[in-house]
Order: C-alpha cells, then sequence, then structure tokens
C-alpha cells in the first residue's frame, strides 16, 4: 500500500464522521508531519495525496465522513489547483485496462480500494508463489502473510463456475484469465 491509502486507511479506522479534514502531499515529509498537529487539534483526520490531484479513496472518504470543510497545507507550490478544488486522479492503468475489459462482458467498473486492495495484493502475490487460489492459514509457509489470508477468505475466486460465462462474473483477479490475449 502507497502513503496515501495508508493515510486513507488510518483515517477510516479513527473516524466514522468528521466535518473537517486536513489535506497535505505525501510527496515530501514537512507538510504531512506538521499536519499531525494540526489534525489532532481539529479533531480531524490527516489524508495525503500527491500534490497534483486527490485519489477517488481520498474523496470516498471525503464524503463519507461528511466533511464540509478541508485545510490544505502547503499552498500553491506544493499542492494543484486540482487538490484545490478536490479534483479526482486519473485512475490507475492496471484499473482503466481492467474496466475496459470488464466493459467488455457487461460488468460494472471497478474503483479502487486500498481498505480491500491492499489485502486482496497480498494474496495475489500468494497465489503464483505458491500454485493455490486459496490463502490457507500455515505461519510456516514463507509466503503466508496475515494479511493475505484476510484477503483470501474475503476474496471469491471464481463464484460463478470455471465457465466462461461464470468467470465473468468473478472478481477482478480473475479476470485476466478470460482477456489474457489483449
Amino acid at each position: 500500500m502507497d502513503r496515501y491509502a495508508t493515510a486513507a486507511v488510518a483515517s477510516k479506522l479513527r473516524f466514522t464522521t468528521s466535518t473537517s479534514a486536513v489535506i497535505a502531499t505525501g510527496a515530501k515529509f514537512p507538510d504531512g508531519l506538521s499536519g499531525g498537529p494540526v489534525a489532532a487539534a481539529l479533531g480531524a483526520p490527516l489524508l495525503l495525496v500527491p500534490g497534483t490531484c486527490v485519489p477517488a479513496y481520498v474523496l470516498d472518504q471525503l464524503h463519507q465522513l461528511g466533511v464540509t470543510s478541508v485545510t490544505l497545507l502547503g499552498g500553491a507550490a506544493v499542492l494543484s489547483s486540482n487538490v484545490a478544488g478536490l479534483r479526482a486522479c486519473p485512475l490507475p492503468s492496471w484499473l482503466t485496462k481492467t474496466n475496459g475489459w470488464r466493459a467488455d462482458y457487461g460488468a460494472l467498473p471497478l474503483r479502487e480500494d486500498p481498505w480491500i486492495s491492499g489485502t486482496i495484493a497480498a494474496h495475489v502475490l500468494y497465489m503464483p508463489k505458491t500454485g493455490q487460489l486459496e490463502h490457507h492459514r500455515d505461519p510456516a509457509n514463507a509466503w503466508f502473510t496475515t494479511n493475505g489470508y484476510i484477503g483470501g477468505v474475503g476474496a471469491a475466486l471464481h463464484t460463478g463456475g470455471e465457465t466462461p460465462a461464470g468467470r465473468r462474473r468473478a472478481p477482478i483477479h480473475a479476470e485476466p484469465t478470460i482477456c489474457q490475449n489483449r
């Protein structure tokens, strides 16, 4: 998980509602570091952004919390007008490609969720290393991680069955098995 996603997950763990939030760039440490006490004084989450835009999951967190006031730390030299206007970052290229495949088969587009993608990423790493689709609770296995186990238990691989039609309804990490020639 990256620092922007980590800040969003930390916010989600700590806050269920907040009318204010503090946003700082995560590209350099001073603004984020000094933003901690500011956010604490406001009783608000500190969310990090790349400086040029706001990741979709940060916008989702602002919306879910009910934020009506955002304090920007760092000024125009480090936070662009896109951040000040709370404009979303472009989707990562892997997600754009996956959503293109999903659209071909009539599936709804996906959004990045760091709460989920961190555990799923650990699980996806485990699968080719062990040759297993399930993430077994086996601490003796060098590739076992608790996060991967959580992702594997939460994933529903091939829930539609082993037919092409069933795979079309499968979760994100099953998609490449249908669209491998793209």
